[in-house]
């Protein structure tokens, strides 16, 4: 039986036989913990909810459609020179968005 368990409490239900826990465990276990893949998390989660992880980690590498890569956490501060972002007019009660890059 596979003693993996989430810190809620979900205990894994395999069971096998006690030479296949190593490959139950490095490979199929849904409830073993692994390590995220993105480089600077050090974010452990279970094999089950990695790939929720991935698409909400703050160390992703996200690709903009301007074609410029930038980390998820970094978003704000891309989004702030983004050629591509919709920006307000800068006119006086010109109320039109438009992208960043034809303002200038």
């Amino acid at each position: 039986k596979c003693e993996q368990a989430t810190p809620s409490g979900e205990q894994c239900p395999a069971r096998m036989k006690r030479s296949d826990v190593h490959n139950h465990l490095s490979v199929e276990c849904p409830y073993y913990n692994v390590g995220c893949s993105n480089i600077g998390c050090e974010d452990f989660v279970a094999r089950k909810d990695q790939q929720h992880h991935l698409s909400t980690c703050l160390c992703a590498v996200i690709t903009c459609v301007c074609g410029d890569q930038y980390l998820r956490k970094e978003k704000d501060v891309h989004n702030s020179v983004c050629p591509e972002a919709l920006v307000m007019c800068a006119q006086a009660k010109c109320m039109t968005a438009t992208k960043r890059k034809h303002m200038y």
